[in-house]
């Protein structure tokens, strides 16, 4: 005869076993905040508590199988049908019978061998325990270990909630369908907030006995009544009541007495279910989400920590969202739904790469901050010239020809006198094909003017509907011809004594700056368009800054500096004031000094920089050819620098 074990033999056995450490941690952190908030939730008011007709099994099966086909996947419809019909040829998987039928040790739900039962009523209910039951037979994967079937590692958390949020979504669309009466769905809520409710009382009250155990009390019947009234006087309703029921009448106690084991594994994962079908309203795509967690529960390699922040999201309310996170999402969403902005997203692994390549990188040694000499524009505009008959004479007479060219909006190149920062923008207008550069009379005017007239130089845009486009290989490679000649025009300098070593560095110094800030732009905004791109989650700013502290997961964090922190924030501030993302056109100056900083010491980088040069006019570039030249010639280890 097996030795009946006391409920303290009953707790200690399972508080000592290392292997439930994980799930006694899973109840503090993720489902006993949730309990308190199910306890709260009211029941909805009913007209009547009456079903509002009969439903006949055969239009229950069948409005189920259009639910999935229509809302959910034809292949989940598919399943559901061919896994019903088997019982026809013999095999039998799903035994549907009348209530009339029911036996005491036969409940609605999936047995050890994997059949399915069901019992009917002919009420609205039967479709949701059809959908219910069903569910957990389509996702039901099991290992069999020493005769005995295990669930997979996530349904032994989440194994409740695909049904019950099938529930949820059934529900609205039968409504919707005019199939049951809105008093129908209510009452079938309520039943499903009532069971709930019987499993959070069974999850809080043998969370009480783990902890008094881990706090090494005897857990005689006496103790654990007094543990419990002594919380139900000094815990806050609805919790109260629920200690104070099981004082009066304790089932949870005589539950584990009769089952001489911990039974909350099952509780929380109704609590989990209820807690997850009631948020689906605040999910962006409800359906996406229940068929997430359908899957996951049937892949035996997932983890748990591979769906938990999703999880965690489902506390986020759009509703209750700050506007800063309203814009944010917003300009996320607005890109990933641009088809176009798709190439570009499933790249950004690679571009991250170069990324991380550039944070390497460090600053020139600087001698002093003042510039060598004064140069006026006119000097930029003969050293430029010069510089350029070097490289191709038809270069250079392009350069002088554009100076002075004029369309029907008037010249080309503006060149205006420098102000300040903020009023004296250096840009090459490529929808208009314009050039603006302004002049502060110093070495780096030389590069600037060049930068600039590089890109009207290789011009070349695609109309359509009276607007111009550029390829998306175009994009790519936009800065990538205008960075390499501002380092063949600093040589070229230094070798003439123009400029001197630190006006070069200075030069440098201030490229590279802007290139790191780009790389920040890519960085962050990649980790936020994967936050919902990829999980589907609330972008929020306290989600964004713990990316931030991750070094937004770089594989050597220790390049990721503070001021690189900053240049992050500073990036997420921008996001905030123009309302959309930039790592499109970031990328370009992140590949652009990447391929300059590749080609500087190479046998011959002015033929690399008419190469790139000839490719940024090519109005057919497309952006896995630019990706595939990217990783031959510059991403291969044992290549001739």
């Amino acid at each position: 005869m097996e030795e009946i074990l006391t409920l303290d033999q009953i707790v200690t056995k399972f508080v000592k076993d290392e292997s439930n450490q994980e799930y006694i941690e899973f109840l503090e952190q993720k489902i006993m905040p949730i309990c308190e908030k199910i306890l709260s939730k009211q029941p909805k008011e009913l007209e009547k508590r009456e079903w509002s007709r009969k439903v006949d099994i055969n239009e229950s099966i069948e409005n189920v199988y259009q639910f999935l086909k229509q809302e959910i996947s034809s292949n989940y419809a598919n399943q559901f049908i061919n896994i019903i019909r088997q019982e026809r040829y013999g095999n039998v998987k799903v035994e549907i019978l009348p209530k009339s039928e029911y036996k005491d040790d036969v409940l609605n739900g999936v047995d050890e061998k994997g059949r399915v039962h069901i019992f009917f009523n002919e009420t609205p209910y039967d479709m949701f325990a059809i959908i219910h039951e069903m569910i957990h037979k389509m996702n039901r994967v099991d290992t069999i270990i020493d005769n005995k079937r295990y669930q997979t590692k996530i349904a032994e958390y989440f194994s409740e909630s695909p049904s019950v949020m099938a529930e949820k979504l059934l529900g609205q669309w039968l409504v919707k369908n005019k199939k049951i009466s809105n008093n129908d769905l209510r009452m079938v809520e309520n039943g499903r907030l009532e069971d709930s409710k019987i499993s959070v009382r069974e999850v809080l009250i043998q969370a009480e006995l783990i902890k008094m155990k881990q706090a090494g009390k005897e857990l005689t019947l006496e103790n654990v009544l007094q543990m419990l009234t002594e919380k139900a006087n000094n815990t806050s309703n609805p919790i109260a009541e629920v200690f104070k029921q099981e004082t009066e009448e304790p089932l949870v106690i005589n539950f584990l007495l009769s089952e001489q084991e911990m039974t909350f594994f099952e509780g929380q994962q109704y609590v989990m279910a209820q807690h997850l079908a009631d948020n689906l309203k605040n999910r962006e795509n409800p359906k996406g989400e229940f068929r997430l967690l359908h899957e996951a529960n049937a892949d035996k390699d997932t983890e748990i920590e591979d769906i938990i922040e999703t999880i965690d999201d489902y506390n986020t309310d759009p509703n209750n969202m700050d506007e800063k996170d309203k814009i944010i999402n917003n300009a996320v969403l607005e890109c990933i739904k641009n088809p176009d902005k798709r190439y570009y997203i499933s790249n950004l692994e690679t571009i991250k790469e170069i990324c991380e390549e550039i944070l390497k990188q460090p600053y020139p040694e600087i001698e002093q901050e003042e510039w060598s000499r004064k140069i006026d524009i006119n000097e930029s505009i003969e050293y430029n010239y010069k510089f350029l008959k070097t490289i191709s004479p038809m270069l250079a007479s392009q350069f002088m020809n554009l100076l002075h060219q004029y369309d029907a909006n008037g010249e080309i190149v503006t060149i205006k006198p420098y102000i300040d920062k903020e009023k004296s923008i250096n840009c090459c207008n490529l929808n208009i094909r314009k050039v603006f550069v302004h002049n502060n009379n110093t070495p780096e005017d030389i590069f600037i003017l060049l930068h600039e007239m590089v890109h009207a130089m290789n011009y070349a845009r695609i109309e359509a509907d009276g607007k111009f486009f550029s390829s998306f290989g175009q994009k790519y490679i936009i800065e990538t011809p205008s960075i390499i000649i501002e380092r063949l025009l600093g040589k070229w300098l230094l070798k003439n004594k123009i400029i001197t070593s630190n006006d070069y560095n200075l030069v440098k110094r201030n490229r590279l700056k802007d290139s790191k800030y780009a790389v920040c732009i890519v960085l962050i905004e990649k980790e936020i368009i994967d936050m919902k791109f990829k999980k589907g989650l609330y972008i929020t700013r306290e989600r964004i800054m713990e990316k931030i502290k991750d070094k937004c997961g770089i594989r050597e964090p220790e390049n990721f500096s503070e001021e690189d922190e900053e240049r992050c924030l500073y990036a997420l501030g921008d996001v905030l004031t123009q309302k959309k993302l930039r790592f499109i056109d970031s990328q370009g100056y992140v590949i652009g000094q990447y391929i300059a900083d590749k080609v500087e010491n190479s046998e011959n980088p002015e033929k690399e920089f008419l190469r790139f040069h000839n490719l940024a006019g090519n109005v057919n570039l497309s952006l896995d050819r630019i990706l595939r030249i990217i990783r031959k010639d510059y991403q291969q280890e044992d290549i001739d620098r």
